[in-house]
């Protein structure tokens, strides 16, 4: 993650590090079981900077972390049984921000939180067998607000939810094995919303992109017998970089499709387990981890 100033954070799972442009050497930060303004946990899920500048860190197992530039220090938020305005889960996959400042949280097990920043005070959204308008599942992936302010959901068994703040009340998106129009699965590991405001949904059964006039989806998927379809279904990540470029992460190769080439696509561009410059002027716009390495666009 490069946030607003120019520095690149890396999350691991041996701890989190800043890329000093200075010296080209990277600052380690790990959690110390001694010091409480350490780091809480060493796995780094998700990294965030919301509109003020602050940087959140996501772990597995350690909650939520704040990092002060100032002090280089770790201010925590945790589950606590005993708190029902605490963190749900400690498990966290996924962070974004609203409109109003609020910061979503999403996590395995404990559904979607959202927290108020001036208070460290989070209120629960979770999945309620009751109630079909709850959410669709606690084991949130993914969270995204796309250009329109609405948040979507994208959880690891039920699909897709996208969440009417009015009402507060979810809508769900599942996969139907009879509707070839419907989402394409219901493992839902990335969102986002190209220059165009089309909405991409990584699934591990392909792409999908959402045709909010219907409520369906244009399915992108594997073809064996084609060369230039998507490589494999598992999609974990989509990016849209300053070319017009979308890259499709997969766990095991990244590729690329320009955004104009969308209405009428005629396939995808392979970037196999290594590094694929592509002609450009600019600086790197884009890295995509893969499951057996790195994709840049150049």
């Amino acid at each position: 993650h490069e946030d607003g100033t120019g520095v690149l954070w890396v999350g691991t799972d041996n701890g989190l590090h800043r890329f000093d442009r200075a010296t080209s050497r990277f600052v380690k930060y790990e959690n110390d079981p001694a010091n409480p303004s350490s780091l809480s946990n060493n796995r780094i899920r998700v990294i965030f900077e919301d509109r003020e500048g602050s940087v959140w860190l996501g772990t597995e197992g350690g909650g939520l972390n704040r990092f002060d530039r100032a002090t280089e220090t770790f201010t925590r938020f945790n589950h606590n049984p005993s708190n029902p305005t605490s963190l749900k889960s400690d498990y966290i996959r996924s962070i974004t921000q609203d409109r109003e400042g609020s910061l979503w949280v999403g996590t395995e097990g404990g559904g979607l939180n959202r927290m108020d920043v001036v208070t460290g005070r989070f209120r629960h959204f979770v999945h309620d067998a009751q109630n079909d308008q709850s959410l669709a599942s606690d084991l949130v992936r993914v969270v995204y607000i796309d250009q329109e302010g609405t948040l979507w959901v994208g959880t690891g068994d039920e699909g897709l939810d996208r969440f009417d703040a009015a009402t507060e009340t979810f809508r769900h998106f599942r996969h139907d094995s009879r509707d070839p129009q419907s989402l394409a699965h219901d493992w839902v590991r990335a969102i986002r919303q190209d220059s165009r405001g089309t909405l991409w949904v990584g699934t591990d059964g392909g792409l999908c992109e959402y045709r909010p006039e219907t409520g369906n989806f244009n399915r992108y998927v594997h073809d064996p017998t084609d060369p230039v379809s998507l490589v494999e279904n598992r999609v974990t990540t989509i990016y849209e970089d300053r070319g017009g470029v979308l890259w499709v992460g997969t766990y095991k190769i990244a590729q690329t499709r320009k955004v104009e080439d969308v209405a009428a696509p005629t396939g995808y561009r392979y970037v196999a387990q290594g590094i694929e410059p592509v002609q450009s002027t600019q600086r790197v716009a884009a890295v995509i981890g893969t499951r057996f390495g790195v994709a840049y666009a150049l």
